[in-house]
């Protein structure tokens, strides 16, 4: 299978899904977006979507966050939402944050979109745009080749890469300068990843 092609369609149902499902101008009304993760990475190895944003007024209001949520569960294809309370029960590992779990039924393939939003401060935001930014400028042809190899190499059973895998994938090849996809795989399981 070509990789790349396989990224660019997953990537243009994703754009569908949130531009023309309408969740971008939703999320909007409520606060800055960010998108983030392989969809922003245009490295995209199966249907998963990653956003955070810093709401208007109130940084951790439930009301808004419930507010925007009951707009999000209106539209058709959205089959559940998970609320989780990282404010007030923070998790190792894990953001400070309200977060969704959004799933998502893909009406071209019928499989499922997972779709993480995250509600973060103000600081967390402004790090992980900075953090797209620096990805985002050591990207080139060869390793972008290279971390969708990786990438699709490590799908499990449910049709998906390991939790937290690709932030260590784009951390070995773009930051460590890592080329052997062996020793990318090594690193991944030294950080914990479970391949």
């Amino acid at each position: 299978m070509n990789y790349l092609n396989r990224a660019i369609e997953l990537h243009k149902e994703a754009e569908d899904i949130i531009y023309k499902e309408g969740i971008d101008s939703i999320l909007k009304k409520y606060g800055q977006v960010n998108y983030t993760g392989s969809y922003r990475f245009n490295l995209m190895a199966w249907e998963d979507i990653d956003m955070n944003m810093v709401m208007y007024g109130e940084e951790f209001s439930l009301d808004n966050f419930f507010k925007m949520g009951s707009e999000l569960a209106k539209i058709k294809n959205i089959k559940l939402m998970k609320f989780q309370d990282f404010v007030n029960y923070p998790k190792k590992g894990l953001p400070k944050g309200f977060y969704w779990g959004i799933q998502y039924e893909s009406k071209i393939t019928d499989k499922t979109w997972k779709m993480d939003l995250w509600i973060v401060d103000k600081e967390s935001f402004e790090f992980n745009k900075n953090y797209v930014s620096k990805v985002i400028k050591n990207l080139n042809e060869e390793n972008r080749s290279l971390i969708l190899n990786v990438k699709n190499s490590i799908i499990n059973e449910e049709g998906r890469t390991p939790f937290t895998s690709g932030y260590y994938i784009y951390e070995a090849i773009l930051f460590k300068g890592l080329k052997d996809k062996e020793r990318i795989i090594n690193y991944l399981k030294e950080k914990g990843i479970k391949i």
